[in-house]
């Protein structure tokens, strides 16, 4: 799970673009020197900074500024590269700063490095023509930061900048060029290009492939069978079936401090109503976490702060997923964990107690619990007890609650493209090592947070081929996209929930919060702050709550029977015939289903026969089609 910070807002007229193609521009004046010794590191913390000019190769350029960052800035310009500008500039000029950048090192969830790109007097007040707010994803990706000059600048009084003062990361620029075109260029003709990714084409056949495997996957028959009140079969009887709640877990973060803080608000009722409209699976954000049981995060968060997460969830019929019981990093845990560093016993103990209070709490409520969260980057208490103790952390959290799903989680698996990373290559380690020595684990969770560096959908399928291989089921746990393109955001989401969809071995999709108005990067992937919808919530309700979701309508034949053939989940079939009307449960499972309904008068008896599937095996999903009658959203 994210830590909680807001984005920087970029200001002024800045914008940050990406490209990946050659564009025909004007001349202009260079207002930077070619050669890269003219950068230097300036700002109060450089001594954090590894600072170097680096070869490059395979590139179109043969050096880069490389900067490793330690991180724990306390201001973003604590730390920066600046060259002073070669030419004289005037108050209004269209300038094009463009340069090639990656992140090869970054803690972010989304593999994305984070900068600033700044044009600005070098000297008080800092006059600044542009501060563009850059997200570097791992690979080399070219960058342009358009502007108009604020002030008339001699030659060498203006600097352009690039930020370091963030988290620790590993930052690499290189192919820098500052072009002023003066006056007489429309700013908006200057290049203008899209983040993409391989796929995204509508026409692109792996989307109708996907498709049609999913249907294949999700989807199976149900059989209603209708008797009269002799036990005899009841031809012509109207058979309506209408899915309730798909066997696909569709879930969302909510935060239980802002549901115990807006109570029965105008604003409460719509985050809570919005919710239960869209999703059947619910995650705590943040109060079920260490650190907030324990108190160290103040009087918004208590014992009861998950436990109203908790509770709206079971009063509106959706699953809970919980969240998280062994974080091993001192930065995640309470400070007084760390003070047990030098007692291993009582570092221990003190970490099967937790999971033990914490789960007792909520005993035979909760579907999943996220035992291990991100030991990548959080091997703090690992380092000192083992290895071994994770093994006793899936152990103890089984005999706390034998019916919860025990789930490993982590980040910059599935974001930031294909290929391998050190990340992966440590996450597949990790869960080897679990299976091997006994742990009692059962789901991969993939988190999501994607941002600068999107992954392909058939790269995507590489990633989740390569983490099924273990044989468990794959959730995505929490998925946002951060980026102020709203119709790419729509377009990568719906590829994605096709995807996952499509894919066996994964049973949901957790989303990072659903509304601006409570997302940590105040970027969610469906509703503005107003609540006004974006985009993406078309394409998710059109394929989770339309395509994927089966309503169908028929008449049983000549011996009685109806069938149909729905996406897997829990149903409501309605049948009636002569004035008289039953309506029952029924579940469709992998393996289809079966109800058995007597239509009789004055009484009517029903029995359902087969029974609900195991949601937990991977295979249970939504519906959308049927057969039989009329398909139908």
């Amino acid at each position: 799970m994210p830590p909680i910070f807001r984005r920087l807002p970029a200001l002024g007229l800045g914008l940050l673009l990406l490209a990946g193609q050659a564009w025909a521009l004007p001349q202009g004046a260079p207002l930077l020197s070619p050669d890269l010794s003219a950068w230097k590191l300036v700002g109060k913390r450089i001594s954090q900074i590894q600072g170097q000019v680096a070869d490059v190769q395979g590139q179109p350029f043969t050096q880069a500024l490389s900067a490793a960052c330690a991180g724990a800035y306390d201001f973003i310009w604590d730390a920066q590269w600046a060259a002073d500008t070669t030419a004289p500039m005037k108050k209004g000029d269209v300038i094009l700063l463009s340069f090639w950048a990656r992140a090869p090192h970054s803690l972010k969830e989304s593999g994305d490095g984070r900068s600033q790109a700044v044009l600005e007097l070098a000297r008080d007040p800092w006059t600044k023509s542009t501060e563009t707010d850059l997200r570097i994803p791992r690979e080399w990706q070219r960058f342009y930061v358009r502007m108009r000059a604020a002030e008339d600048y001699k030659a060498g009084e203006a600097h352009f900048v690039l930020r370091l003062g963030y988290e620790e990361q590993t930052l690499e620029f290189g192919g820098i060029s500052a072009v002023d075109y003066g006056q007489g260029v429309d700013m908006r003709e200057l290049p203008v290009t899209k983040v993409t990714y391989e796929g995204m084409e509508p026409d692109a056949p792996w989307r109708a492939e996907a498709l049609a495997r999913a249907e294949a996957l999700r989807s199976a028959t149900l059989t209603v069978q209708v008797l009269d009140a002799d036990g005899q079969p009841l031809p012509n009887a109207r058979v309506r079936l209408v899915e309730k709640k798909s066997a696909f877990y569709w879930g969302t973060a909510m935060a239980g401090e802002r549901l115990m803080a807006w109570g029965d608000s105008p604003q409460g009722e719509k985050y809570r109503s919005v919710a239960a409209k869209h999703f059947n699976m619910v995650t705590e954000e943040n109060a079920f976490k260490w650190q907030a049981l324990a108190g160290d995060w103040g009087f918004a968060f208590t014992k009861d702060t998950p436990l109203t997460t908790l509770d709206f969830a079971e009063q509106n019929g959706m699953a809970f997923h919980g969240h998280v019981l062994a974080w091993p990093g001192w930065q995640k845990m309470p400070a007084k964990v760390k003070e047990l560093a030098g007692d291993k016993q009582a570092l221990r103990q003190a970490q099967i107690d937790h999971i033990n209070d914490t789960m007792g709490m909520v005993q035979g409520r909760v579907a999943q619990w996220d035992v291990l969260n991100e030991p990548f980057d959080n091997h703090d208490m690992t380092d000192i007890l083992g290895m071994d103790s994770l093994v006793d952390w899936f152990k103890a959290a089984r005999a706390a609650d034998p019916k919860a799903q025990l789930c490993i989680n982590d980040y910059s698996i599935l974001e930031s493209g294909g290929g391998d990373s050190a990340h992966r290559r440590s996450y597949e380690a990790t869960i080897k090592y679990l299976l091997d020595h006994g742990a009692p684990l059962d789901v991969i969770g993939l988190q999501g947070h994607f941002g600068a560096g999107l992954t392909s959908p058939a790269d995507m399928k590489k990633i989740l081929d390569r983490y099924a291989a273990f044989g468990k089921p794959l959730l995505v746990s929490e998925y946002d996209f951060v980026t102020d393109d709203e119709p790419l955001a729509a377009q990568f989401t719906r590829d994605l929930m096709i995807t996952l969809y499509s894919h066996p071995a994964v049973i949901g999709m957790i989303m990072w919060g659903f509304w601006d108005g409570a997302h940590w990067e105040h970027n969610a992937p469906l509703y503005h702050e107003d609540w006004s919808p974006k985009p993406a919530l078309k394409e998710y309700t059109d394929l989770a709550q339309g395509r994927w979701l089966t309503r169908a309508e028929g008449v049983t034949d000549a011996h009685g029977a109806y069938r149909a053939r729905g996406y897997q989940g829990d149903y409501e079939v309605t049948v009636s015939q002569g004035g008289m009307t039953t309506t029952q449960p029924a579940t469709i499972t992998a393996q289809g289903g079966r109800l058995e309904v007597t239509l009789a008068r004055p009484e009517v008896h029903q029995e359902g026969v087969g029974g609900r599937g195991n949601q937990d095996s991977g295979i249970a999903a939504p519906g959308t089609k049927a057969g039989g009658g009329s398909k139908g959203k």
